[in-house]
């Protein structure tokens, strides 16, 4: 008699919470893009679950990926109602996505269901800053009123003080950093351009603290390692956001070495 086998499938209930638990604990562990990866998987089988949904919100917030994290939660609002956080969520990877126009149109939605939203108020007051549109201060200042801790009121800083935190800044940065900038001309703006800010994909975050100017493309190999940026855009409002000036000097040299790696990585591309 032939040996009758049977197969035995996991219950597809089953294998969807032991995906998510997965997920889930992936994310606890630190590691959001193992569990964006699960999460995924997991949509392409039910693509509307709003669970699983808003924990890949989670992931890619915590994993720094705003334009990704965009896609999900305007998903989310097609679904069904969304609670106020989430619209904040929505508020945030519009801003950080150099959308402040869509921005305020999640910071409304959040408002109608929580009025004195913090984070709301602080994100409508960076896009009204960023459109210059009339309403920011009132607006930083009911952030402050909400939460004082979280959301401080903005430094004032002229070009000045942003000239004395960026010598202190230079003599904070690694050497090769250091060298990279000089001679480069520095130019001290309130606020960057948003047609700027959207020529990158994924656009650039109006928080940036500073930007280079000028193609890392090269003519030749002759002058890969002279080619420089025709200037540098420092931005007061970015740094007008800081804590204190130390933490204003942390931002400089922080953004001084992402935008000096991004033209050499660029330049070495082309």
């Amino acid at each position: 008699m032939d040996d009758v086998v049977q197969t035995w499938q996991l219950d597809p209930a089953l294998r969807h919470q032991m995906s998510l638990h997965a997920a889930t604990r992936a994310l606890q562990q630190g590691k959001p893009d193992l569990a964006a990866q699960i999460l995924e998987e997991l949509l392409d089988v039910s693509p509307n679950d709003p669970t699983v949904l808003g924990w890949l919100v989670s992931a890619l917030l915590s994993a720094g990926q705003f334009h990704l994290a965009q896609q999900p939660l305007e998903q989310l609002a097609e679904v069904g109602p969304m609670p106020a956080h989430r619209w904040v969520q929505l508020a945030m990877c519009r801003y950080e996505c150099a959308n402040p126009e869509g921005a305020l149109e999640a910071c409304a939605h959040a408002h109608a269901i929580w009025p004195h939203h913090a984070e709301a108020h602080y994100l409508r007051a960076l896009s009204l800053e960023l459109l210059e549109q009339p309403g920011a201060d009132e607006a930083y200042l009911r952030a402050f009123q909400c939460n004082p801790l979280a959301h401080p009121l903005p430094m004032k800083l002229d070009e000045e003080a942003v000239q004395g935190l960026l010598s202190v800044a230079f003599d904070e940065l690694e050497d090769h950093i250091s060298t990279f900038w000089q001679g480069v001309p520095v130019e001290v703006l309130h606020r960057p351009s948003l047609d700027n800010l959207r020529t990158s994909q994924p656009p650039l975050s109006p928080r940036t603290a500073c930007m280079f100017m000028g193609s890392p493309a090269r003519q030749s190999a002759k002058q890969a390692a002279s080619l420089r940026p025709s200037s540098l855009r420092i931005f007061i409002t970015a740094l007008e956001k800081a804590t204190d000036p130390q933490h204003a000097v942390r931002l400089l040299v922080e953004s001084l070495t992402i935008e000096a790696e991004t033209w050499t990585d660029l330049q070495q591309s082309t």
